[in-house]
């Protein structure tokens, strides 16, 4: 939690999201994963493995869950109005403005409580540049890194790999 609030969300580089993400969300995935293969009995190296693999799952599921929030007019409003670290606005804010807009909306979150329509601008900076190509692709890349993770262990993972699909999580 105190890493979250290290940064301001509107100010939070996609390297501090990824880092909240991973210490809150992505590592429970991670230890889970890596609980199991003590329990099964796994050699160390294995249970490394499939931490790694819980975490790369557990990115992309966030990422799946932000993706599925972005069209939620009313959430995103939450979001912003709350000033939470979320994704959409991370990305939007440091990969697809220009610094000289980054900075200007960034300001105008700060104070989104004496101007509402920054709200509806943010929301229609979403549409414009995609974020949901940019959340999924970042989803996709997650769980592209957890399939390498399953592949490179030395025991049966196929009942795995599906859980590295998009569409599954």
């Amino acid at each position: 939690q105190v890493l979250e609030i290290s940064e301001s969300p509107n100010s939070a580089t996609k390297k501090h999201w990824r880092r909240v993400i991973l210490c809150k969300f992505a590592g429970l995935f991670g230890a889970g994963a890596k609980s199991a293969a003590y329990w099964g009995g796994a050699d160390n190296l294995t249970a490394s493995i499939l931490f790694s693999f819980g975490e790369h799952l557990g990115m992309a599921v966030k990422l799946k869950t932000d993706l599925n929030e972005l069209g939620k007019n009313k959430f995103v409003k939450q979001k912003i109005k709350n000033y939470e670290l979320w994704s959409p606005i991370c990305f939007l804010l440091n990969e697809c403005l220009p610094d000289n807009q980054r900075l200007e909306i960034s300001k105008k979150i700060l104070n989104v409580d004496d101007d509402p329509e920054i709200v509806n601008e943010i929301l229609n900076l979403i549409k414009e540049h995609d974020l949901t190509d940019v959340v999924k692709s970042e989803a996709d890349k997650e769980l592209k890194l957890a399939k390498e993770c399953l592949l490179n262990l030395k025991i049966d993972t196929r009942s795995l790999l599906p859980l590295t699909q998009f569409s599954v999580i």
